[in-house]
């Protein structure tokens, strides 16, 4: 009888662990107190224990002599197979708990937008890179609707962006929450000084995602009345800087964002001269992955970099 089998028959025959454990425990000590004083079990449970395993194994197991109990040739065998498979458990547990990113071989999927793509990927490949040879990132725009099944069914692992509250056992934390700022090219007037007068005037870059919704400035362009002064409409945030840097047009996006664009020297970013919608950016996963050692380190990593204290308070 293998390790395999003798677990598989001791617990469909309503064995439960700790029967092995104390057969294992009666083999290295050859005394029903020793065994339970190492179990933590009072001599009266040992001895009812030991009877439970005798009747479940149909075999005497232990023998009382002069020198101890001394265990039957079934004993001797049988434990040998338990003692393996318990090892083999408590090796499993022990993956179970750590994760280890120097040895572990690893894609992580993301769920992220192209502008999460820009402002998170980055950080997540270096701490990948720094921690293991063999952790992967992969990332794929998911549609809102169909983000919730995604994290069921483990096709993605994690989500990070402005998404909506979910049921069905997402769990979800706030990394941040972003206000949102004005973006024009060096040079523009609204580089100098934005008023609600030049808002008014401006006319306007919307970014409208078709698939994952993850941002739309144009409710507060409705609050400002200048809809009708939407220039021109695109998909990805991407596309922005190079629209602004060859026009006087003007985009409402969230100050992050606006922050990173700038960063070129060619776009200004501004404070907006009007109270505006906060951006609440959250990271999401399926409760089922909640304890997954791989998941857990990820989302620890999200969390430090993008959390309270992190990137995503750079702009504060």
């Amino acid at each position: 009888m293998n390790a395999a089998r003798t677990l598989s028959r001791s617990l469909t025959a309503g064995a439960d662990l700790n029967l092995m454990k104390l057969l294992v425990a009666l083999l290295e000590t050859r005394s029903v107190t020793a065994a339970g004083a190492v179990l933590g079990l009072t001599q009266s449970a040992t001895s009812s224990a030991l009877k439970r395993l005798r009747e479940l194994c149909a075999d005497p197991l232990f023998v009382r002599t002069p020198r101890g109990m001394e265990p039957t040739p079934f004993a001797l065998r049988f434990g040998e197979d338990v003692r393996i498979a318990l090892r083999g458990l408590d090796a499993s547990f022990a993956r179970q708990s750590a994760f280890d990113p120097a040895s572990a071989v690893k894609s992580f999927r993301l769920a992220l937008s192209d502008v999460g793509e820009y402002v998170f990927l980055p950080p997540l490949i270096a701490v990948a890179a720094s921690a293991g040879p063999q952790l992967k990132m992969e990332t794929e725009a998911v549609p809102r609707e169909a983000l919730a099944a995604a994290l069921t069914e483990g096709r993605i692992d994690l989500a990070i962006g402005a998404q909506p509250a979910m049921k069905g056992g997402i769990r979800q934390q706030t990394l941040f929450r972003e206000s949102q700022a004005l973006l024009v090219r060096a040079g523009h007037p609204l580089a100098k000084r934005a008023t609600r007068a030049a808002l008014r005037a401006a006319r306007y870059v919307v970014v409208a995602p078709r698939e994952t919704h993850h941002y739309s400035a144009e409710g507060l362009l409705d609050d400002l009345g200048v809809s009708s002064q939407v220039a021109v409409r695109v998909p990805h945030f991407l596309a922005v800087p190079r629209i602004l840097e060859a026009s006087d047009l003007v985009v409402v996006l969230p100050r992050m964002i606006a922050r990173l664009f700038a960063e070129s020297g060619k776009l200004v970013w501004r404070e907006l001269p009007v109270a505006s919608p906060t951006l609440e950016v959250r990271l999401s996963w399926h409760q089922r992955f909640e304890e997954e050692p791989a998941n857990r380190w990820l989302r620890e990593h999200c969390v430090r970099l993008f959390g309270p204290g992190g990137r995503g308070e750079a702009g504060d």
